[in-house]
């Protein structure tokens, strides 16, 4: 596990030392139909950065992270990924190029143990091709070891590894999305994209998800665009925030000045008239 962390540890410290952004979103674009679900948004991630998303239900914050990993088709814009252009490019490539994702629905497959799911998330990096799987079997078992005892040390990391043997559909709902964290970080992307990781959770669950993000972003230096509606999380693990409404950005800027603006409180409101052009007009 050392090792692992070390891999990533530098990793980070490389990227970071590129002086690029993570990702980029300029001026993207999504309908659904006659619908416009974000309108021209532009924002970034840089590297060892930690972004929350937030804003009212129907804001377009899942979307913007669909937008980011290719999950929809951007009617405008472009989506780049520390520097290459992404915007068209398949979900499974993008995932390929380092891009990490969880889901609010936690996507796990309920027949399998908690150690197999979070396997799956290496299945982009484990690095051997089908001849290596008919004709270097030895090859593909040390690989394979590797992944596993790396899965188990990286559950025993975040308190989870009494559950490394249970089947998923066993886990209650907070141990089911603490996984679907651990799988998306076990390839140590370049970039994690978080979609409400503690929606749903009592406040016990909600510490223990902010001290993964945490632990995340200080043992790998994994930079987060995190959507979050839990206003103290979000004080806790972000530098900066983007808050969306009606698809488009009302603010953005560093965690603390937006979350004390008279901004915000009306963003959370659903006032969506700061936003707004003013008119000056004569004093009376």
């Amino acid at each position: 596990m050392e090792k692992e962390r070390k891999r990533g540890l530098r990793r980070g410290e490389e990227l970071a030392a590129a002086d690029t952004h993570a990702s980029e979103v300029r001026a993207v674009s999504v309908a659904f139909g006659g619908v416009r679900a974000l309108t021209d948004v532009s924002t970034s991630v840089s590297a060892r950065e930690i972004v929350a998303v937030i804003g009212p239900n129907g804001a377009g914050k899942t979307t913007l992270l669909n937008a980011i990993c290719g999950l929809v088709r951007k009617s405008g814009g472009k989506v780049s990924h520390y520097g290459v252009d992404v915007t068209n490019t398949h979900p499974t490539r993008i995932a390929r190029a380092g891009l990490g994702r969880s889901f609010q629905d936690p996507r796990l497959i309920d027949s399998m143990t908690v150690i197999e799911n979070v396997l799956c998330g290496t299945h982009a990096t484990v690095g051997y091709s089908l001849l290596d799987q008919i004709a270097r079997r030895r090859k593909v078992g040390k690989k394979e070891h590797a992944a596993r005892t790396e899965a188990r040390d990286l559950l025993q990391l975040f308190g989870l590894g009494q559950f490394a043997e249970v089947r998923a559909q066993q886990l209650a709902y907070g141990q089911r999305k603490m996984v679907d964290i651990v799988r998306a970080t076990i390839a140590r992307p370049s970039v994690l994209l978080l979609d409400e990781p503690s929606s749903g959770l009592d406040v016990a669950e909600r510490a223990r998800v902010e001290g993964m993000l945490a632990m995340i972003h200080r043992e790998f230096h994994i930079p987060m665009l995190v959507v979050e509606h839990h206003m103290d999380l979000v004080r806790a693990v972000s530098g900066r925030v983007l808050a969306l409404v009606s698809g488009s950005v009302a603010i953005e800027g560093p965690t603390d000045d937006v979350l004390d603006s008279d901004e915000f409180r009306a963003t959370m409101a659903g006032d969506t008239s700061l936003y707004e052009p003013k008119v000056a007009t004569p004093d009376a």
